[in-house]
């Protein structure tokens, strides 16, 4: 029997032998295959590139000789290249692309914007200077936000954080995003070197990029506006038709698009061509993070899997302040997930795909899930909303989940380790603990340490926290947090443990607020990280390091100690980053240290700021030194050489460190109690390595500066007066409140809600009708600023949380009204006017629509002859009953409108009675961040007429051609709207009637009411017509509830049939879709309207797409886009929009459905 066991084991053994030949052959032969290249901002290309030393210099050449197998470091800099490279590697032999320090190797579309500005003359907020390049964009990296491009340098002094460049005098114009001078700001040129940081492509057609993987690598600047497109185009880093790729530890921000792992662009639209379609394929983005990324509505995200996409995964993602966070989208989205991913400011997640199945989102933080597949699992997260089509899947996953009945019920704060950090494990006492709800399940790795607490307890809760420090040192191991909440600590942080590699302690302020410590030593220990932490001490060293490796230190201050700030000795692998290091012997000491990292750190008031023994294995940048005292002294090895000592641009020249780094005054806020805010803070945020602050910096809410500036009446009649003002820097919702005395009890003002952006501005338009002739009035303006979030250095604005608005209050001011009617004066605006002309005849027209808005008063009529204008319009008085303001194309349809893709608004009418547009042919304005408004912008006021009028979204598509928000008694009639993203939104207005218009080949949606109950609205003799293709199964008509509409005569002309058609989308007392029989049921009203093709000259019959749609015309796949053979839109009037169906001529009431052809002059044939 043993001889039968020994042979047993060798030949047990044998068979491991070959098992580890062939391991140890295969690994041989991989590493005589593969390579290890290296880039680096020293290098050169012409070296090769197999060593630090033999770096090349470019990202660009070290790709160009990547093979399956190899390895690629890039060395800490910024890397000012777009490269689009063919690549892939295979299962066994990968090709890795990694960063040497984790967001430390940049690539760069931007350059920083160096030239001299001065303000325009005759404007109020915008600068001019010469660029040294053309203008492609530009960003301002300290408010982490990209200017939207404006039509002209007027329009640029309208809205803050928008540019114009004007191509034939190159000449940059700007308004900041705060209406600050340039120099306040940092601001940088966008897309410069290129459109995309890195893209890379499958090698061959129809192949995959294969077994990639990216690792920890920084993305920036890759953005540039498209040609009368509000719309940008750019991303930091994308793979085309990845598989087996792995993007990790990536940060990408302020582009176009963040991080892209893309399948075919054009995916298939037919069910059967698109599950056989190529795609993406067990792909992930983990660890990455995204921000200040915006696409200008487009279809890009900070973080995005799109174009078919199969078991692939985005996880443990971070996205925020961007167009859009996190998202699957288009074509085939089947067995992927969203999971532990957290969005905010304003934060959305998406699974959007044309065909979507067997789909996860599991575990995510964020403001909103939008979904759009029916068999998705969806639990573990905690948000506010859902949207998307299949939205009601989310709803009635709320037992999964943890959100509302409202987000802003749950104290986060009670539940979660610290929300401000974004660490969302459980407290052991939270009530969510075991329900399936919380997005990780409870571990015992999150402890609390507070003045206030006691250690004999469990240490796991806000509830249960222990009191020192002494006791979180001794008993934190690997893994696990110890949060320490903001007071003083008269003791010593010293942890007694070690964590291990991905599993480090960590020691960390909980929330904002200061923590004060006596000191911190940390010896012969690894994988410590710390945090929040100020020591402000007189001991001979405030934080020592010593006799260990893999040690953090973040946000922390080091100040006023005998010795060193910070004394290092024997530390291999460490990090100080955004730290103060203040009024100490010396800032930071190294000895025998190794790869360590020090950036974004402020040094000040130090005898010296750096005393290192070596600087060969040293990265040090975007530091910000005290010009005063900065120097750095190289220590000699040798007792008869003295030390070298340098100052920042010797020391640059010499060594190539802190080549980014700045010399700057720190001006403290009240550093004797310990409180290191910055004043000055404009002079470092935006400034480090990732476009966050140099120094400790948070997450704060804060109003902006702002003041009521330019209060003034602009005009007055017997009945009504116009009064604006500005509130530079700060869009605010604002109010006029006005009276007969000086107490201005009356108010005008329109409600914060959730169309709150289609209200703010910086420039305000008030009107009151109905006053008495000869009588004076008061009045003061009220400007509510909202808070904003900002990541900065500076101290956190001191109230309640709660706490929302700012209110700006003027002084009280008077005003007289006339004491007769006005005359009533007909002006006229032509090609062929000039605005010095008198504007009371065709001879003597005015030459724009914009400049004969600031003339008009109550009762005048502004006469527009023939032509195209190009303008945005602001009607800055308002009309009264018996006295309407009217705007009118001499002839209906002959006058155009042109936005150019960019312009915001065709009319703009705040708070205006009485004002009536007729005629007009407008197109081409778009969505414009960063306001937001239709075509048409209404906003308060009553009694307005639109008229007549063609609004037509081609070539762009805007997203709403007409806005109206609670204004009163709205009438439009006989007008066409067509191809927009969605036409009509009213909010809050009741009396709306809509009556005898076409809505033709829209996107979403026709007409979007959100009126309360007693808001009614009638829909009337309407002929409303089918979305495009993509978008059939959308409805047509979306209302809060059934009560508020009158619905009648309506023809509905649809691809679909009458019985499987949802026409209408209610959304009380729960969301539902209802067909027009449904409705009908639901009302309890017999209807009058119908389904029919109303034989317009424009269509005679919609295409059904039964096979597959891709290739079609357009990207929207439909024949109602009209456009010709080079893409241009083909114009149609108001006859080829004429009802020949007989239903529709006559109704059963004697009326015209659709525009009534007696209306216009034209006649019927």
């Amino acid at each position: 029997m043993g001889i039968i066991n020994s042979f047993g084991k060798n030949v047990a053994s044998f068979h491991f032998f070959k098992r580890f030949l062939k391991i140890y052959l295969l690994l041989f032969s991989i590493s005589l295959s593969a390579s290890e290249y290296f880039v680096s901002t020293t290098g050169n290309d012409t070296r090769s590139g197999t060593t630090k030393e033999e770096a090349f210099k470019t990202v660009a050449k070290a790709f160009s000789v990547l093979k399956p197998g190899d390895v690629l470091t890039v060395c800490p800099g910024e890397y000012f290249e777009s490269v689009k490279c063919a690549l892939t590697g295979t299962e066994k032999m990968p090709i890795t692309i990694r960063a040497e320090h984790k967001g430390l190797s940049i690539i760069r579309g931007d350059q920083t914007l160096k030239a001299e500005f001065k303000k325009v003359a005759g404007l109020n907020f915008t600068y001019e200077c010469i660029p040294p390049v053309a203008v492609k964009g530009v960003i301002e990296r300290d408010s982490l936000s990209i200017y939207s491009s404006a039509y002209s340098k007027e329009t640029v002094d309208k809205y803050p954080g928008t540019y114009f460049y004007d191509q034939n005098n190159k000449k940059l114009y700007l308004h900041t995003s705060t209406s600050e001078t340039p120099e306040r700001h940092y601001l940088t040129l966008s897309g410069i070197a290129g459109e995309y940081g890195i893209y890379i492509i499958p090698p061959e057609k129809d192949a995959n990029a294969q077994n990639i993987i990216v690792d920890g690598l920084a993305f920036t600047g890759f953005t540039q506006d498209i040609s009368n497109n509000t719309k940008r185009k750019g991303l930091g880093f994308g793979i085309s038709l990845g598989k087996n790729c792995i993007i990790k530890n990536c940060t990408a921000f302020l582009n176009a698009t963040g991080i892209i792992i893309e399948g075919l662009p054009h995916p298939s639209r037919h069910k059967e061509t698109a599950f056989s379609e190529k795609g993406i394929d067990s792909c992930v983005i983990e660890n990455c993070t995204g921000y200040g990324n915006y696409d200008g509505e487009g279809f890009g995200a900070s973080i995005l899997m799109k174009g078919t996409v199969r078991n692939s995964s985005i996880r443990n993602c971070t996205a925020f302040m961007s167009s859009k966070c996190i998202r699957l989208y288009a074509g085939v989205i089947e067995n992927c997930s969203l999971e532990n991913n957290t969005a905010f400011l304003p934060g959305d997640i998406w699974d959007k795909g044309n065909f979507a199945n067997n789909n996860r989102i599991i575990g995510n933080i964020c403001d909103k899930i939008n979904n759009y597949t029916q068999n998705n699992i969806i639990k573990g997260n905690v948000f506010k909303t859902s949207g998307g089509p299949e939205r009601e899947v989310v709803d009635n996953a709320s037992a999964l989940n943890i959100t509302p009945v409202g987000a802003d019920e749950i104290n986060l704060e009670q539940h979660f380790a610290d929300p401000e950090h974004l660490d969302y494990r459980l407290q052991s006492d939270s009530s969510f603990r075991g329900t399936g709800k919380e997005p990780f399940p409870y571990a015992d790795n999150v402890f609390f340490v507070r003045n206030d607490g006691n250690d004999n307890g469990e240490g796991t809760s806000v509830k249960k926290a222990w009191k020192t420090l002494k006791k979180a040192c001794k008993k934190a191991q690997a893994g696990q947090t110890v949060y320490i909440f903001p007071g003083h600590y008269d003791e010593e942080l010293s942890p007694e443990n070690s964590g291990k590699k991905n599993s480090p302690i960590i020691f960390r302020r909980r929330g904002t607020g200061e923590v004060f410590i006596k000191s911190i030593n940390v010896t012969q220990k690894s994988n410590i990280e710390i945090e929040g932490i100020n020591v402000i001490s007189d001991n001979n060293d405030a934080i020592l390091l010593k006799n260990s490796e893999n040690i953090i230190l973040t946000q922390c201050v080091a100040a006023n100690s005998k010795n060193c700030g910070i004394m290092a000795e024997n530390i291999n692998d460490m990090k100080i980053t955004h730290c103060s290091i203040i009024k100490n012997k010396t800032g930071i000491y190294l000895s025998d240290c190794t790869n360590s990292v020090l950036t974004a750190n402020i040094f000040s008031e130090n005898g010296s700021s750096l005393s290192a023994d070596s600087v060969e294995t040293l990265c040090s940048d975007y530091n910000s030194y005290n010009p005063v005292n900065t120097f750095f002294i190289l220590r000699s090895s040798y007792f008869w050489l003295s030390d070298a000592s340098y100052q920042l641009p010797q020391w640059i020249r010499k060594y190539s460190l802190d080549i980014h780094s700045q010399e700057a005054i720190p001006e403290f806020t009240s550093p004797e109690k310990g409180k290191f805010y910055l004043k000055n803070f404009q002079a470092f945020n935006g400034r480090g390595p990732l476009a966050m602050p140099i120094g400790p910096f948070a997450r704060i809410r804060k109003p902006a500066v702002a003041e009521n500036k330019d209060v003034r009446v602009f005009s007055t009649s017997s009945t009504t007066a116009n009064i604006e003002w500005q509130t530079p820097g700060a869009p605010a919702n604002a109010e006029l409140h006005w009276g007969t005395d000086a107490e201005c009890k009356n108010r005008i003002s329109v409600s914060m809600d959730a169309l709150l952006p289609y209200t703010m501005d910086i420039n305000h338009y008030f009107s009151i009708i109905g006053l008495k002739p000869g009588e004076k009035y008061y009045f003061k303006a009220v400007s509510k600023i909202p808070f904003k979030t900002v990541f900065s250095n500076e101290e956190a604005y001191d109230k309640p949380e709660k706490e929302a608005l700012k209110v700006l209050v003027s002084e009280t001011r008077s005003f007289n009204t006339h004491k007769d009617d006005l005359a009533p004066k007909t002006y006229h605006v032509s090609l062929k006017g000039d605005n010095k002309n008198s504007g009371l005849s065709e001879n003597t027209a005015f030459r724009n629509i914009s400049f004969a808005a600031t003339k008009i008063n109550a009762g005048d009529t502004v006469i527009i002859h023939d032509g195209t204008y190009e303008e945005d319009i602001i009607i800055k008085a308002t009309g009264d009953k018996n006295a309407t303001i009217t705007f009118k194309a001499e002839n209906p349809g002959k006058v155009l409108l042109k936005g150019n893709g960019i312009i915001k608004s065709a009319f703009e009418l705040r708070f205006k009675s009485w004002i009536t547009l007729d005629g007009l042919y407008i197109s081409g304005y778009v969505y414009f961040t960063p306001d937001i408004s239709g075509c048409l912008s209404i906003i308060g006021g009553s009694n307005n007429t639109i008229k007549r009028c063609i609004l037509d979204g081609r070539p762009v598509s805007p997203l709403m051609t007409l806005v109206a928000k609670c204004t009163q008694g709205l009438l439009i009639e006989n007008c066409v709207f067509r191809n927009a993203w969605s036409e009509i939104v009213i909010y809050e207005s009741p009396d709306a009637i809509m009556r005898n218009n076409v809505f033709y080949g829209n996107m979403v949606s026709c007409i979007t009411v959100n009126n309360s109950i007693n808001s009614k609205f009638t829909l009337s003799h309407n002929i409303i017509c089918d979305q495009v293709p993509k978008k059939l199964n959308n409805t047509l008509v979306n209302i809060g509830d059934t009560g508020v509409m009158r619905e009648e005569y309506n023809c509905y002309f649809t691809r679909l049939p009458e019985d499987r058609k949802k026409v209408f989308s209610i959304r009380r007392p729960k969301r539902e879709e209802l067909t027009l029989s449904e409705f009908t049921r639901k009302t309890g009203k017999e209807t009058t309207s119908f389904f029919a093709n109303p034989g317009m000259k424009i269509i005679k019959e919609y295409e059904i797409y039964h096979g597959d749609m891709t290739g079609r015309p357009h990207k929207f796949v439909t024949q109602e886009m009209n456009m010709d053979s080079a893409g241009n839109p083909v114009i149609a009037l108001f006859d080829d929009f004429f009802a020949s169906n007989p239903k529709c001529r006559k109704s059963k009431d004697g009326k015209t459905i659709g525009l009534e052809p007696d209306k216009f002059k034209i006649k019927d044939k």
